[in-house]
């Protein structure tokens, strides 16, 4: 038998009952993440639907831990990550819209859904990992030299104002980034992939630096010897 509607508070009572095979709860914003651990500990547990329109706010921890009852999230919704000092790992679910804030330390995005991230590059060497159909719309927030742990395989839009990006070491992935310069002159230089990059808008000598970077194949570089020879 399947139960439907059940809100948080009766959800030990109903699972408790043997008659109960599945369990649909329906709460709030608050009550969800406020019972995470016990709603991810119900084995009959199949869906949640938010009753009301407040976003979600978990920690980075959570957001590792619980991601399998988060995803159990009946359509969007709105969720806040929010990382420490320390390098966290970061998840969202393919249908949360998220917002991303790793602070300090070296932290790694993990973006399957929609997603906000907003300050890339604050630990250093971030690391972002788009999935196939996942959005990751990012914004600078410190110079950033990512790390070959980058990888894009959905859609990676970057922006920067006036902040160095440097993609250079970035070869894992099928799809390129558009990195985009709101601010003032500054360095962007792509990745091994497609890559579109848009400079700022600045007057005069105040001009972007762009560098893209290219991989060939072994039979492609021995064509070009060739060629030159």
């Amino acid at each position: 038998m399947t139960i439907t509607g059940v809100s948080i508070a009766n959800e030990a009572t109903v699972t408790g009952d043997g008659h109960v095979s599945n369990i649909k709860v329906t709460d709030t914003a608050n009550h969800i993440t406020s019972n995470l651990a016990a709603l991810l500990a119900d084995t009959k547990l199949t869906s949640i639907t938010q009753s009301d329109s407040t976003t979600l706010s978990i920690t980075a921890a959570q957001s590792s831990v619980d991601n399998a009852v988060l995803a159990k999230i009946a359509g969007a919704y709105n969720l806040t990550v929010t990382g420490t000092n320390a390098a966290d790992k970061l998840f969202d679910t393919v249908d949360s819209l998220a917002t991303l804030t790793g602070g300090q330390g070296i932290d790694t995005f993990n973006v399957t859904g929609t997603d906000t991230v907003t300050d890339l590059g604050k630990g250093g060497a971030d690391i972002l990992k788009v999935a196939t159909g996942g959005v990751a719309n990012a914004t600078i927030d410190t110079a950033w030299l990512a790390t070959a742990d980058t990888t894009n395989n959905g859609t990676a839009n970057i922006t920067t104002a006036g902040l160095v990006v440097n993609l250079s070491a970035v070869t894992k992935g099928i799809s390129g980034y558009k990195i985009t310069d709101t601010g003032s002159a500054t360095k962007l230089t792509g990745s091994a992939l497609g890559d579109v990059i848009i400079g700022g808008t600045g007057t005069g000598n105040d001009n972007d630096t762009l560098a893209f970077r290219f991989l060939i194949t072994q039979a492609q570089r021995q064509w070009l010897i060739a060629g030159v020879e």
